[in-house]
């Protein structure tokens, strides 16, 4: 039999107090037709991927965003959005709270336990589309680039036929490098 002391069960109970939320909350609302629509007024049309009308593309297309590169966790989403900028990525936020649509963000889905997957119907914001080059010093080779632009499978560092390396910075929002 298990017996514990005092302290440890009254630190239990605050422990399991702490995650009653997660029980005691209301549902998210499922993407609808409509959302679909007020996604289209800003994104362009190849960056919504939904098997919902007006859009409607064959499920194959979204089963890549719904299950993680292991293939181990697999999701039921419906509706994969690809911003481009910052803005694109706020309007979208803007309009999930609104209506209470769970948003599960993906950048290169490569987790190894499943956390960019989603577990019911939410929307999967997939930030590949904003890897871009932010600026690039032509006298000194040093670029500036956001995180979602390398994947998880880059070498850490590469070096170039120059002699300059490719520094890759896990821990960072931004890699700094010269090539």
């Amino acid at each position: 039999m298990l017996y514990y002391s005092r302290t440890s069960a009254s630190r239990l109970l605050r422990c399991a107090r702490r995650w009653q939320h997660s029980s005691t909350q209301t549902s998210l609302n499922s993407i609808t037709p409509d959302d679909i629509a007020h996604f289209a007024q800003f994104l362009p049309q190849n960056a919504i991927l939904s098997t919902l009308p007006p859009i409607s593309v064959p499920p194959s297309e979204i089963d890549q965003y719904n299950t993680d590169w292991m293939g181990k966790y697999r999701g039921t989403s419906t509706t994969v959005l690809r911003p481009q900028t910052t803005e694109q990525v706020s309007r979208i936020m803007k309009r999930c709270h609104e209506r209470r649509i769970g948003v599960v963000p993906q950048g290169g889905n490569t987790g190894l336990v499943g956390g960019s997957v989603p577990l019911k119907d939410e929307l999967i914001l997939s930030l590949n589309n904003m890897a871009k080059v932010r600026s690039f010093d032509p006298v000194s080779g040093a670029s500036m680039i956001p995180c979602s632009s390398v994947s998880a499978h880059s070498i850490p560092v590469t070096r170039s036929a120059c002699g300059r390396c490719w520094v890759h910075s896990r821990g960072t929002q931004w890699i700094y490098c010269s090539i």
